[in-house]
């Protein structure tokens, strides 16, 4: 074997199958997702059953609704895709269903890789007019060995038509990416309203409150069949009504008596700012606080900010990128990044 047959470059694999360890992978996610959301739909039951705080209803319910959605789609992906696919001269063949997908280099406009909800990558490939037309996940094998060719061949067939497709994606997302981040600084905005509008209920309720008589205008259990609850208007001239909850004791009590009124104590200038002189439950908790929705609004504004400077950057046609194998973050090209 001679120095040029050393030098010449191995032949570029065309040819690729889904992983059977992927697959098996991808059912275990599905068998996972089941059984977490199972867990889930018990959370959701010992919620509506039992009196428990936000905390614990996001650990009984959120949290294993959340990971189910995860692993089902990450399985589903893994799962449900191509067989196989098969790089040709004038073609890209997906197999696929009981018809192969045959896509022309020629019509295909752009390729990149997309991170879905289970962190599982795909590459997604566009025709020329930026309609999205196929989705290989990472099942395949040699599944970076498939990017790296379907991003060349498609590089060479029109650099133009990439660049015009990836700008108008880049542009899109950033209108999305900053409307979003503009909508959650209103919402950081009503929890700093809020937070004034408690501590100022809360100062009045020390300094200007005074004992009185509230009409008992509904008492009544909550939709979960659990939580007892009043609804009651102050009997002066301005008036002010409230809905709270109370202790069952206290319910059972006014139920019995056939209570029409309630004492409370309330601010004479603005009667909507009151309470029950007993047997209200007061929800307790730091995020329930002034200080706690401040701190929330906060952390929520500053996410935004962090939102709004990547969909200035996704404008110019760029992407802030974290770079699945190092950790580290980068600015790329939009839809370049792993």
């Amino acid at each position: 074997m001679n120095a040029e047959e050393h030098s010449t470059p191995p032949p570029l694999k065309n040819d690729f199958v889904r992983s059977d360890k992927k697959l098996r992978q991808g059912k275990l996610m599905l068998l996972g997702g089941v059984v977490m959301l199972g867990a889930g739909v018990l959370g959701f039951l010992l919620v509506i059953f039992h009196q428990v705080d936000q905390v614990t209803q996001q650990l009984l319910c959120g949290g294993p609704m959340a990971a189910a959605v995860a692993l089902l789609a990450g399985g589903w992906v893994l799962t449900r895709g191509p067989r196989r696919v098969t790089i040709e001269k004038e073609e890209l063949v997906i197999e696929q269903g009981s018809r192969p997908l045959r896509l022309l280099w020629s019509k295909v406009g752009w390729a990149t890789i997309k991170l879905g909800t289970s962190h599982q990558r795909s590459l997604v490939i566009y025709d020329s007019s930026g309609r999205k037309v196929a989705s290989l996940s990472e099942a395949f094998e040699d599944f970076d060995l498939l990017v790296a060719a379907v991003k060349s061949r498609v590089a060479d067939q029109n650099p133009t038509l990439v660049e015009n497709i990836q700008m108008r994606k880049a542009r899109k997302s950033a209108l999305l990416m900053g409307g979003f981040a503009i909508l959650m600084l209103a919402g950081a905005g009503w929890l700093v309203h809020t937070a004034r509008q408690d501590q100022e209920a809360a100062r009045l309720l020390q300094s200007d409150a005074i004992e009185g008589v509230a009409q008992i205008d509904r008492l009544f259990v909550a939709p979960n069949g659990i939580n007892t609850r009043v609804e009651y208007t102050v009997t002066n001239e301005a008036g002010g009504s409230r809905n709270t909850e109370i202790t069952p004791a206290y319910f059972a009590e006014l139920t019995e008596a056939d209570a029409k009124t309630v004492p409370v104590i309330y601010v004479p200038s603005d009667p909507s700012i009151s309470r029950l002189q007993r047997g209200e439950i007061i929800e307790g908790g730091f995020m329930n606080s002034p200080k706690g929705q401040y701190m929330l609004s906060g952390l929520v504004a500053a996410m935004c900010l962090v939102f709004l400077g990547a969909a200035a950057l996704q404008w110019k046609g760029l992407d802030l990128d974290l770079d699945s194998k190092t950790g580290k973050f980068s600015i790329k090209k939009f839809g370049e990044g792993e």
